[in-house]
């Protein structure tokens, strides 16, 4: 299904309010949690992917249904590789939790102000994987577009190692929760990895 599922549930409600008069928003959202139980349980029932990794597809889309189980099949397949997926989860939730909370982060990090040589390395391979991603995820490519977000992880990895994001240094904290929050980003794209691990 291509149509988003809110955009069915929203004209099925149009529908029924020239009849009835309710709240549209609150039953609509109750209708949208409903739907999502469903779908989740649906999912684990079938069987094929692993409840960590149907709650990380779900965590970020799940209204376009054939976008799930693609991306639940791309999932599965990157399990089936043999990828360090826990490893590379704990790596993505410590670059979420050092953001969380914090403003006045940038979205993206700025090379200048990267001192160190595994933050250099990590912004460029994080540039270098986003300008793959967007073409692969338009055409919904998804297990290709996984392919090349784990290629980041021995760079993250040196990053959180060598590098103190929380310097005292201002501009250089800020510049370097920017570029966790950048590689975050691009992985929720298409899951939300800390579920994994």
């Amino acid at each position: 299904l291509q149509v988003p599922v809110r955009e069915l549930f929203a004209a099925a409600l149009r529908l029924v309010a020239e009849k009835v008069k309710f709240d549209h928003a609150a039953v609509l959202a109750k209708i949208m949690t409903f739907f999502a139980g469903r779908l989740e349980n649906h999912l684990r029932d079938a069987g094929d992917a692993a409840v960590a990794e149907i709650e990380a597809v779900l965590a970020v889309q799940w209204q376009i249904l054939d976008e799930v189980h693609e991306k639940l099949a791309a999932m599965i397949a990157l399990r089936a590789a043999k990828d360090d997926v826990a490893a590379l989860a704990a790596a993505l939730k410590r670059a979420q939790n050092i953001t969380r909370g914090v403003q006045g982060i940038a979205d993206r990090a700025a090379m200048e102000l990267c001192r160190e040589p595994a933050e250099r390395e990590l912004l460029a391979a994080t540039e270098q994987v986003a300008g793959k991603l967007q073409p692969l995820l338009t055409e919904r490519k998804y297990a290709p577009a996984l392919r090349e977000l784990v290629t980041l992880r021995p760079a993250l990895d040196r990053f959180f190692t060598d590098v103190l994001v929380m310097c005292p240094e201002v501009e250089l904290k800020q510049n370097r929760l920017a570029l966790a929050r950048q590689v975050a980003n691009l992985f929720l794209q298409v899951a939300d990895f800390t579920k994994l691990g």
